[in-house]
């Protein structure tokens, strides 16, 4: 087809799996991480090797598919609205699939392989973010009791208590990273997340702990890493299993904001998990006041993320917070 006043025959409509497919293509061309590409096939399209289940959310492609939709511009308001009502989501992961899905459409319209946003207005998700609660003492002792026998695990756990390490760059440590200043050893490394530079302070203790710990072939402390096609979610996977056992040894719970143990639907405690290490660091450094800004940069994240995701209200700090409160009473005007 031809349109008047125009040489150029219109480009035919894309079918919505090759408007996935080719979108997805061009983003690993243009050398976006492979963690994010994953995030995006999550609700495009899936892993093409995963198996039904009534637990997973329903991908994009799936459900242009049960609703007999052949091309992506037939795709409506309402239709991305039913779709993204179909997800099995909570939190903060409900908000980031959402953010990525108008990102999705908005770079379709944008490229024009259709003629309209459809995404464009829809609403942001009403969800819930239950907050991660840091270990407390007692936590952090058994668990590392729990491990002491196994060197790796050991060295890891101590890195994650020091440092507030996330799983994804820990894996990624070895000699390479440590920089001694003097009598001082640091630990330094770039985020796979945000890209930014960490550059942190180990205890001796620790630092020593990991200049005896032995590496891997590949020179890593924490990853077996076999190839270059090697898949870092695929070692932090692996270590975040390979801890439950440890967890449930040390009897380390998941516990909410007033410090009681959290129970899941088959009425059995859930088990603390690693990234609760992180915000485990952030809490020791809030309570002994170190500024927002500063945090941010000792664990290679914005202030902002800092304030919304790990300074939440700890219970501890509030004799701090009623001390700044007593300093702003003027007692001549209560009487």
């Amino acid at each position: 087809m031809v349109v008047a006043g125009n040489s150029e025959p219109e480009p035919a409509p894309k079918t919505v799996e090759k408007a996935i497919t080719d979108w997805l293509e061009s983003e690993a061309k243009r050398g976006i991480r492979e963690s994010t590409l994953k995030s995006f096939r999550k609700f495009l399209n899936g892993n093409p090797k995963r198996k039904d289940d009534p637990d997973y959310s329903q991908t994009l492609l799936a459900f242009a598919q049960e609703n007999r939709i052949v091309y992506m511009r037939d795709l409506t308001p309402e239709l991305c609205n039913d779709a993204t009502g179909k997800w099995k989501l909570n939190g903060r992961a409900h908000e980031v699939q959402h953010e990525r899905f108008k990102q999705f459409f908005k770079a379709l319209f944008d490229l024009g392989v259709i003629p309209t946003n459809p995404a464009k207005d829809l609403k942001r998700p009403n969800v819930t973010k239950e907050p991660v609660v840091a270990f407390d003492r007692s936590q952090r002792t058994n668990l590392l009791l729990a491990v002491k026998d196994d060197p790796r695990l050991l060295a890891a756990n101590r890195v994650f208590s020091c440092t507030g390490i996330a799983p994804v760059d820990l894996v990624h440590l070895g000699p390479h990273k440590l920089k001694d200043r003097g009598d001082r050893c640091y630990l330094a490394y770039r985020r796979v997340k945000t890209g930014k530079k960490v550059f942190i302070k180990l205890p001796k203790p620790v630092a020593v702990l990991l200049r005896e710990l032995p590496t891997y072939p590949c020179g890593l402390w924490f990853w077996n890493k076999e190839s270059e096609k090697a898949k870092h979610e695929t070692a932090t996977g692996n270590l975040r299993r390979k801890m439950r056992a440890y967890f449930l040894a040390a009897k380390v719970w998941l516990k909410d904001e007033d410090g009681q143990v959290v129970y899941g639907k088959d009425g059995e405690p859930e088990l603390g998990f690693l990234y609760q290490w992180r915000h485990t660091f952030v809490h020791r450094h809030l309570m002994k006041g170190t500024p927002i800004d500063r945090i941010a940069r000792l664990i290679g994240d914005k202030p902002e993320t800092v304030m919304e995701n790990y300074s939440h209200f700890i219970e501890e700090r509030q004799a701090g917070l009623d001390e700044n409160q007593d300093a702003t009473f003027d007692e001549a005007e209560f009487e």
